[in-house]
């Protein structure tokens, strides 16, 4: 069958479900005509000065991880030099290692040399070991000969002088040959073996402070430290200074070995402030060390691992392409990034512009798609350029985040769209070759690919898993093609990989987490929450089966009628499927007044008259509305409610009050007739008068239409011809599939003609799709029966 706007052209009549196509010109100076393009001016210009500044700023971060291998070979533009700090630390440490260690004399030197220079007075009147204490004996382990040779150095009350000389060579000669405790004389040894060992090849310098004297300090070394704890070193150094007394007699040195040989106190003590302001002292006067690097020169060659010392370089290298060339360095990468991000940002612009107007027609929805993707470039850009050897998860996995909220809150088009603009500053911005870009691409694909309609949580883990799995496959194919291929670089690769799965993974439990609040930011509506509302459990799905019955199984026969039409034509039925079973909530509240719900009582509106019972027919919509508010339904849902009777005529109460005021014309009319007389001059009056108020009483079409408005969907369009056709399907006596199929044709003709489908973007083709599958699914509903004996039916 022909449907009626396909017949002949000879009708003259051009029907169109959209405005007619415009040309490329014509789009173009709409849209710069259009007052609301000014915000979307505004606003794409904040967004690209802000991701300006941010791509200017990572720019000049050397973007090398410590630890890894570089990609490529960086070669200095400039020649400059830099500080050395391990160089001059170890200097400086070697400095400190050779300052000289500061000892201050003990009393116990001066008491030892007094003990010597006083034992021949001491012992004159000894003249055998007995008269002898035994402390002193065991102090200088004296004996018979050592006591007349000291004995013999008194002559009548006095010392011989050559003793006194003898002590005060003596005393010089333990003052530069210091006894020390054992702690003391280990530390200062290895100290000195350190130093020998270093390429000064010096041994430890200390210096000697006689408290006695004001002399400057005796510089010697580690070699001369005595251990007091060392019997062989005591003897050692006492027959050494005990020669430097220049003592002829032999008793006389022995004499003096034996007391030194006993000296277990230490002479000397370190003086560890004095110590460590010489070492302080000598540790400032080391210069710096500073490492030249000429122009040309390589810093760091591609597959080499990155250290300290060349990250230091590069930051050194910069600041002195920036010191030689001024203003121009600062000044073009200013210019290269305002640049590059006004290109990407004026693309996407004029993309939203282009395809998806009713983004760019709205400054909130493109205050917010603005923001989110200055925010997610940050995200992007700082941490990783902050830290390099994460870049394959903190610089993709906001790109995802980006492309699975777009693709929530818009569609996959939009969310791919915004996304590869998002990649690609991002590769800009954080110095990545180019094969980098499409790591974050082939997951933001994946994401929307995989998202684009979500039933259930499990679409999340297959999300999760789905773009994990690309993200490992383009990082491994990324890598081999721009990564040097060595063990270390394999290595780095696999974790690289690691890192990029797991991003996909976090992402979609992130965005799972936060769905609620996705939702409720950018007013949308997902599978998941139609799904939940689809629900016969649902708080008003059961109030509604409870107060209306008849219009609730009106709902879902209506929900089924236009889901399968939604399908038929690829339009989103389950949104289609929701947005019908809550179409007519709004009769609940006189559920009375509405045919299917009286049960073949007595009609309501018999007592009313067409404008008052217009009121209650069109109100349902309004308190639809409200129902819909007060239990917290989604906004998409609401233009099911207040759209799904568009601007239709509600014929039937406007042929009653057309007939009722027909009716009161001619009853005025007679009786004017018979209070003037049956005289044909007053007849002809009464005529018309009565004729003139009929025209005044007759009702306006535009008082019986419904307010409105009309579709602006195809899913709502679906539902007004889904929901038409099953409410007259109930009146028929005799519904055959082919009657049911002239029905529908009739009844989209009528809302065709009428300009319900003007706003919408239905096109002819879909209306027929819509049409056939309308047809077979109520013709399935209402198909007829075979009667069987006895009154029995059974379905065909």
């Amino acid at each position: 069958m022909r449907w009626p706007w396909q017949k002949s052209k000879s009708s003259g009549r051009r029907v169109s479900l959209r405005r007619e196509r415009q040309t490329p010109w014509e789009k173009f100076q709409r849209l710069i005509t259009n007052p609301k393009t000014g915000y979307a001016v505004v606003i794409s210009t904040g967004a690209a000065l802000l991701l300006s500044v941010i791509t200017w700023w990572a720019s000049s971060q050397p973007m090398l991880a410590m630890g890894r291998l570089a990609d490529e070979t960086v070669v200095a533009r400039e020649p400059f030099r830099m500080p050395d700090p391990a160089r001059t630390d170890e200097k400086r440490t070697l400095a400190r290692d050779r300052a000289a260690r500061i000892f201050v004399m003990r009393p116990e030197l001066r008491g030892l040399v007094d003990g010597l220079a006083g034992l021949p007075l001491t012992l004159r009147d000894a003249e055998t070991l007995e008269q002898v204490a035994p402390e002193l004996r065991a102090r200088f382990d004296l004996d018979e000969e050592e006591l007349a040779a000291i004995r013999g150095l008194v002559t009548e009350e006095e010392v011989e002088p050559r003793w006194t000389e003898a002590m005060t060579r003596l005393r010089n000669a333990l003052v530069r040959r210091p006894f020390v405790d054992l702690a003391t004389w280990q530390t200062e040894r290895q100290r000195s073996a350190q130093l020998g060992g270093s390429e000064a090849g010096e041994t430890a310098v200390i210096w000697l402070h006689d408290s006695e004297t004001s002399t400057q300090p005796i510089h010697t070394n580690a070699t001369t430290l005595v251990n007091v704890a060392s019997p062989e070193q005591r003897r050692e150094a006492a027959e050494l200074i005990a020669g430097q007394s220049q003592l002829s007699e032999p008793a006389l040195r022995s004499l003096i070995v034996g007391r030194l040989v006993n000296q277990t106190e230490p002479t000397y003590r370190l003086d560890e402030a004095e110590t460590a302001a010489r070492q302080a002292e000598v540790v400032e006067g080391i210069e710096e060390s500073w490492v030249e690097v000429q122009a040309g020169q390589v810093i760091v060659r591609r597959g080499e691992p990155v250290g300290l010392e060349t990250i230091g370089l590069l930051r050194s290298e910069r600041d002195a392409v920036a010191e030689a060339r001024g203003v121009f360095s600062l000044g073009s990468r200013l210019v290269g990034s305002v640049a590059v991000c006004v290109l990407v940002v004026l693309g996407l612009t004029l993309y939203l512009a282009w395809y998806c107007p009713r983004v760019t027609r709205n400054p909130e929805r493109m205050l917010g798609i603005a923001g989110l993707f200055v925010a997610c470039f940050a995200l992007a850009v700082w941490p990783a350029a902050l830290e390099p050897r994460l870049v394959m998860l903190l610089a993709v996995a906001p790109t995802l985040l980006l492309s699975m909220l777009l693709v929530i809150a818009y569609d996959a088009r939009i969310a791919l769209a915004i996304s590869a603009g998002h990649a690609v500053l991002v590769t800009v911005a954080l110095g990545r070759p180019s094969w980098f870009v499409m790591i974050p691409l082939a997951g933001a694909a994946t994401a929307a690919w995989q998202l684009s309609d979500i039933r259930d949580r499990r679409a999340f883990v297959r999300t999760g898993l789905a773009t994990a799995l690309a993200l490992a496959a383009a990082t491994l194919g990324g890598g081999l093609l721009g990564r040097p291929l060595s063990a270390q670089g394999l290595l780095e690769l696999s974790w690289d990989m690691g890192f990029a799965a797991s991003g996909g993974l976090a992402m979609a439990g992130l965005v799972l987490f936060i769905l609620p609040s996705v939702e409720k930011a950018f007013d949308i509506t997902t599978g998941m929450k139609l799904i939940e509302l689809r629900d016969p459990k649902h708080p008003l799905l059961r109030e509604l089966q409870r107060r209306a019955p008849g219009t609730y199984n009106h709902s879902m026969n209506v929900a089924s009628i236009a889901e399968a039409a939604a399908d038929a034509i690829g339009a989103d039925s389950l949104q289609t499927y929701v947005g019908a079973l809550y179409h007519d909530v709004g009769k609940m509240n006189k559920p009375e007044y509405f045919v299917e719900n009286q049960a073949g009582g007595p009609n309501k509106h018999d007592k009313l008259s067409p404008a008052m019972s217009l009121l209650v027919i069109v109100g349902h919509v309004k308190d639809g509305l409200e129902l819909a508010r007060e239990f917290g339904l989604p906004r998409t849902l609401h233009h099911y409610i207040e759209a799904h009777h568009g601007t239709t005529l509600v014929e039937y109460f406007y042929h009653r009050a057309k007939q009722k005021a027909a009716d009161e014309a001619e009853a005025a009319r007679e009786s004017r007739a018979v209070s003037k007389g049956a005289s044909g001059e007053a007849a002809e009056v009464s005529k018309r008068e009565a004729k003139e108020g009929e025209l005044v009483s007759e009702p306006s079409e535009m008082e019986y239409r419904y307010p409105g408005p009309n579709p602006r969907t195809k899913e709502c369009a679906i539902l007004m011809l889904a929901d038409a056709v099953e409410s007259a399907t109930r009146t028929m006596a005799d519904p055959t599939p082919a009657r049911i199929d002239q029905l529908v044709r009739r009844l989209a003709q009528k809302r065709l003609t009428d300009g319900q489908f003007d706003d919408c973007d239905l096109t002819l083709k879909e209306l027929d799709a819509v049409g056939d599958s309308i047809s077979k699914t109520v013709a399935s509903i209402y198909h007829g029966r075979i009667a069987y004996p006895g009154g029995g039916e059974k379905r065909a």
